[in-house]
């Protein structure tokens, strides 16, 4: 018994910890750009975050091409906020527990893959001793319970006993019946952040830390936070008249909008957004070229070296961990995002762009093995 209490320590260290800096990991550039102390409540975070979320200005919505463009159904999907409007031909009004009856005869896989989650069983989440691995998940719980009770979502002394359907597609802990035809949502990252305030705040802080050392990009992008922003203010994707192909670019470019591109929905398994092979699925992470085998790996700015002595010594382990983890990159890895180690040179003659339409001006590209010197 003393040798497993012992083997406790750490982890009641480390849930310690973890309760005490709940959001020891959001960075003092975001309180900064939201115009908040440090010591802001939950709830004060939650509002400065989600209106900035929501603001054109900062990159919601359709953005500057929009009169160019109109969304095809698929598009409800991609950016809900936007376009998504309840169904008016299903006409239930459902309780917590009718949802759950209903779906389990109309799309079984969704509650299978629910009642594994997390979500369906936070009961067992409050079983756990010490000795357990996901022992961490007590204390994230109480602060989500926290955030709620701030948000005015959960009473003071009540437990939340489960997230299922109506909690996500209806409001946060909803005891009324909720109408499918005005009430019904399809989640945004904004819902996902009622609960899940870190996370939801780390992910919107990339708007304020992500800074490229050669200007590669514009501030806070290539990011989660603003890469529906970096599609539709593309002026090709606006402008292809094949707009089911246009969605298809916005699939890899939908995380700003929504969370379930790294965490699938039913089940939002945190395990499963850490794999490697979640983020190899985007090309902006990993583009694999069948035929050479070879992969790109992109590296995060603030791993960047300088401009003449290329990545630090963070991004070449960073290279070698995902050449490891992501079958098939150990053959050929090559590193962007970083500013090369060579001087950026304007596109060649024989680049890719046709003559009668020339690149833009601040288009930079890496010279060819050619044409470098």
């Amino acid at each position: 018994m003393k040798v497993r209490l012992w083997q406790g320590v750490p982890l009641l260290v480390c849930t310690a910890l973890f309760a005490a800096g709940a959001r020891a990991d959001i960075p003092k550039e975001t309180y900064d750009a939201l115009k908040l102390d440090q010591s802001a409540t939950p709830k004060q975070l939650y509002e400065a975050v989600v209106q900035r979320y929501r603001d054109p200005v900062q990159g919601a919505g359709r953005g500057a091409y929009a009169q160019y463009w109109e969304p095809i159904p698929m598009s409800k999907y991609t950016d809900p906020h936007s376009f998504y409007k309840p169904p008016t031909t299903v006409r239930e009004i459902a309780s917590r527990q009718d949802c759950v009856e209903c779906h389990t005869d109309e799309t079984p896989g969704w509650v299978n893959a629910w009642k594994k989650s997390t979500h369906a069983n936070l009961g067992k989440i409050r079983l756990l001793t010490p000795q357990d691995a996901t022992f961490y998940k007590k204390a994230k719980l109480d602060e989500i319970e926290n955030n709620l009770r701030s948000l005015g979502l959960l009473g003071a002394n009540e437990r939340l006993e489960e997230v299922g359907c109506i909690d996500c597609h209806f409001d946060v802990n909803a005891s009324k019946k909720a109408d499918h035809r005005t009430d019904l949502r399809m989640p945004t990252a904004e819902v996902c952040g009622t609960c899940h305030l870190q996370e939801f705040t780390e992910r919107e802080s990339e708007r304020d830390t992500l800074i490229w050392p050669g200007d590669q990009y514009p501030k806070g992008r290539p990011s989660h936070a603003l890469d529906y922003r970096a599609n539709v203010e593309t002026a090709i994707w606006a402008s292809m008249p094949q707009r089911e192909i246009a969605e298809g670019c916005t699939l890899c470019h939908d995380n700003q909008n929504k969370c379930d591109t790294c965490h699938t929905r039913h089940q939002f398994s945190a395990v499963e957004a850490r794999k490697p092979q979640a983020c190899a699925t985007l090309p902006a992470h990993r583009r694999a070229s069948a035929s050479s085998g070879t992969s790109t790996i992109v590296i995060p700015p603030r791993y960047c070296g300088s401009a003449t002595k290329g990545p630090s010594p963070k991004a070449t382990v960073l290279i070698l961990a995902v050449a490891l983890l992501v079958p098939g990159s150990a053959r050929s890895a090559d590193p962007v995002g970083c500013p090369p180690s060579r001087p950026i040179q304007e596109p060649s003659s024989s680049s890719a762009w046709p003559a009668s339409s020339p690149p833009p001006a601040k288009l930079r590209s890496r010279p060819s093995s050619s044409s470098a010197k």
